[in-house]
């Protein structure tokens, strides 16, 4: 593709497509194209710009999306149906959507729709704009580890993860600063990218920042450059989902419970089979080149017998979701423990620090492969901590030998009767000591000033540190050491296995 001409190489020759040259072949009077496009569903478009306030014999210029319908270009339908056609990059999240950046903010592209974020209601997007408004101008996006992107704007850069936004407070305050231009486009981002461990590589007008913290699997970078708590709602929805789902599979399908549980996911897997059926996009008519797309039936035969079967499909979907929501009712009122398990509400940081009290601090832990990240939560607000080169596998190692340790004292406990005999049988008290005091100087010693302040301290672990003691934790005073629950006499321990209780 070059400024006025996009061409095709097949079979030895060289087609050109140019308005210029050939009306027909290319649907805008445009000197200025900006980019390509292949979309997750095959089809090619070609970005041109709107060049309106100049003129080419007595014809003013125009721009939009112009899509190849396998013999030339034509004018896309979405340059007619939507603000949003003047795309400067397209990411792919899976088979089924791709993000796409415009001028007029980000647009979800997904299955046959394409929809402006301002319309779709997300909440986090509507978050994101009260920080930052000019989500235009937005580069293809980077992926840092299996569930984020990083997307350069005009007003620095944002986050996708796991399907919310957020804005990267640490990495944006990093960004160059001009007060004279901040609120016209000075914080542009032109170009973003992340390398395989992790650094992350911003292009602005200023010259090239480059961010060293984070890691390939990005967990550093997300927690602590998320200041809303996106990330931590989402790691905590995450453990209550397989808690929830491992508490669901174990219920015998012969149960009341378990056959509810059958008829919940049977009407789960009917209404999103109808919810597809019922999907209508902007190019609904188009038909890709290379392949057709899949009809409704009695579609172009002159009937009204397809737009009948959608009818019908709606129907269906009411009466679907009608009957959920009646089982649903029946399972809260018999079982709402199994309730709470199929309908798992969104977790909300910012509502459960309503229901702490003054005195009371929560402490979640969150292993990465080199760092540890504490999270503290407090009625007035969270924090987080983090504790360099602490690994997860020394971490686990660390409480998994603890527990062995311990299990095997009261094993032995039981099983002696003379205490002479239990002395000798003990397992090494000097090992057990030494990761007692080790977990204590990496896990508690860090937050101590705060478990200082606070009556009531609620532990969170992930995985082996669920199950790790943290009063007996020990802590070096002088030549002696005390156990956690001696140190911090004022003060009691509680445990939690996730935030959501």
């Amino acid at each position: 593709m070059t400024n006025v001409a996009v061409f095709r190489w097949q079979d030895n020759k060289l087609d050109e497509y140019n308005w210029f040259k050939d009306k027909n072949s290319f649907p805008y009077l445009n000197d200025m194209l900006y980019g390509m496009v292949e979309t997750l569903d095959g089809r090619l478009w070609v970005i041109s710009s709107d060049e309106k306030h100049l003129r080419y014999k007595n014809r003013y210029k125009q721009g939009g999306i112009a899509e190849f319908d396998g013999q030339r270009f034509v004018e896309s339908q979405i340059s007619r149906k939507t603000t949003a056609w003047f795309i400067t990059g397209y990411t792919r999240l899976n088979n089924d959507t791709a993000i796409v950046s415009t001028l007029n903010g980000f647009v979800r592209h997904r299955g046959k729709q394409y929809a402006l974020y301002d319309e779709l209601k997300d909440a986090s997007y509507d978050a994101l704009k009260d920080i930052t408004p000019m989500l235009f101008l937005g580069t293809d996006g980077a992926r840092l580890g299996e569930d984020t992107l990083l997307f350069g704007t005009a007003g620095g850069i944002v986050a996708l993860h796991n399907g919310k936004w957020f804005f990267p407070d640490r990495l944006n305050r990093m960004l160059p600063e001009d007060s004279a231009y901040s609120g016209k486009g000075g914080r542009t981002v032109h170009d973003i990218e992340v390398d395989d461990d992790g650094q992350i590589y911003a292009v602005t007008d200023r010259g090239l920042l480059v961010f060293t913290g984070s890691d390939s699997a990005g967990v550093r970078f997300l927690y602590s450059n998320d200041p809303s708590g996106v990330v931590f709602q989402d790691f905590e929805q995450g453990k209550m989902a397989q808690q929830a789902s491992a508490y669901i599979n174990g219920l015998d399908p012969d149960s009341t419970a378990g056959q509810s549980v059958q008829k919940y996911r049977k009407l789960n897997q009917e209404i999103n089979a109808l919810e597809q059926m019922t999907l209508v996009g902007v190019d609904e008519n188009y038909e890709p080149a290379g392949g057709a797309r899949r009809k409704v039936a009695g579609e172009n035969r002159g009937d009204d017998s397809g737009e009948q079967q959608r009818i019908d499909f709606r129907k269906a979907l009411r009466e679907k979701s009608r009957a959920k929501r009646k089982l649903l009712a029946s399972i809260q009122n018999e079982n709402p423990a199994l309730y709470q398990m199929l309908e798992l509400k969104p977790f909300d940081l910012q509502a459960m620090r309503k229901h702490l009290k003054d005195d009371q601090l929560v402490v979640q832990y969150i292993p990465t492969k080199n760092h540890l990240v504490i999270h503290l939560v407090t009625k007035d607000g969270f924090e987080v901590r983090e504790v360099a080169s602490v690994s997860r596998d020394e971490l686990n190692l660390r409480a998994n030998s603890v527990r062995s340790i311990l299990d095997n004292l009261s094993q032995t406990a039981r099983g002696i009767k003379r205490k002479h005999d239990l002395k000798t049988a003990r397992p090494p008290r000097e090992e057990l000591n030494q990761h007692l005091a080790w977990l204590y100087d990496n896990l508690l010693f860090p937050i101590e000033h705060e478990i200082k302040k606070s009556r009531h301290v609620f532990f969170v672990g992930t995985g082996a540190l669920n199950y790790l003691p943290y009063s007996a934790l020990r802590k070096k005073v002088g030549s002696k050491s005390k156990y956690a629950v001696e140190y911090f006499e004022s003060t009691s321990f509680g445990y939690m296995p996730t935030l959501y209780l």
